[in-house]
This record gives structure tokens, C-alpha cells and sequence, in this order.
């Protein structure tokens, strides 16, 4: 496990590298909380990570995570726990979050939050989004005021019974 919590990183993780973390091939848990100045997330940061089971971000300023951030893990996370990023609401479907490709492939999903991130659902989740996640067993939107729509599309994934 990697915890780089209240740090106070600032400005962008590219500083690190494009792939920072790919000598970890054995990491299961990455934090990043706490560290209100980071601002971007290059889509390279999680390459190499093939046994990462859990990815946490609490109180940054990140706008958007890119659409294919967790490509190399995605057969292997089982938790995602997003708190607090600011993520404008314009840019949320169209660069990462919540576009149609973001969760497919993960299917072996069973946590998602994303809390207090104030998004708009009915603008922006894509009505597949939650196609792969048939192993979801905790959905968590708490505090999100945009979200004012839950459709049945999103509970009826082709595959897991719904």
C-alpha cells in the first residue's frame, strides 16, 4: 500500500514522471487524499499497476481523472473512493468521468463513491456506464446535488441479472 496523504502536492503529478508508479508491480492500494494543490492527473499515472485493488482520492482540486487513467487495472480494482474533487460539470462526459468507456472492463468493481463531487448526472452519465460492473455491491453518490436522476437503465447491466 501507498499512502501519499495531506503532502501537500501542488500543480501536477506529471513532476513525477509520466508513469510514476510502474516499478510497483505489486501495489494493491494507492491514496492520494488530502492534498488540496494538485490540480492534474496525467493518463499514465496508475501504467504498470496490474494488481492495484484500490484507488482513493479525497480533497484535491482535480477537475477530471482521463478516460483511460485505469486501464491497467481495471481486471484487477475492486475500489474506486472519489471525495470532494470540484470536477466542472461541462467537462466531466466528454474527458473522464462518467463517459461511456471509464468503467467498462471493470468488472470486478465492488465499491464506487463519489462523494460531494457535485455532478450533474443528467448531463453527463452515459445510460452504458454501468454495463461491466456486475460484481457493484456499494454505490455511493452521497452529497452530490446535480444528481437529481436515477435511471433504471443503469441497474439493468446486461449480464448481471438486473
Amino acid at each position: 500500500a501507498l499512502y501519499i496523504n495531506q503532502c501537500n502536492i501542488t500543480g501536477a503529478l506529471n513532476e513525477l514522471g509520466e508513469s510514476p508508479f510502474r516499478g510497483l508491480v505489486n501495489l494493491e492500494v494507492l491514496n492520494l487524499d488530502e492534498n488540496r494543490g494538485l490540480n492534474v492527473v496525467n493518463s499514465g499515472l496508475l501504467d504498470g499497476l496490474t494488481k492495484l485493488k484500490q484507488y482513493a482520492m479525497f480533497d484535491a482540486s482535480i477537475e477530471l481523472l482521463p478516460p483511460d487513467m485505469f486501464d491497467d487495472c481495471k481486471a484487477t480494482l475492486e475500489v474506486m473512493t472519489i471525495y470532494c474533487l470540484p470536477g466542472p460539470q461541462d467537462k466531466l462526459g466528454t474527458h473522464g468521468f462518467f463517459d461511456a468507456n471509464f468503467f467498462r472492463g471493470m468488472k470486478n468493481l465492488v465499491t464506487m463513491s463519489f462523494v460531494f463531487c457535485d455532478f450533474d448526472t443528467d448531463d453527463v452519465v452515459d445510460d452504458s456506464m454501468f454495463d461491466d460492473l456486475k460484481s457493484l455491491k456499494w454505490f455511493d453518490f452521497n452529497g452530490d446535488e446535480g444528481m437529481k436522476t436515477l435511471k433504471n437503465r443503469w441497474f439493468n447491466c446486461k449480464g448481471c441479472g438486473g
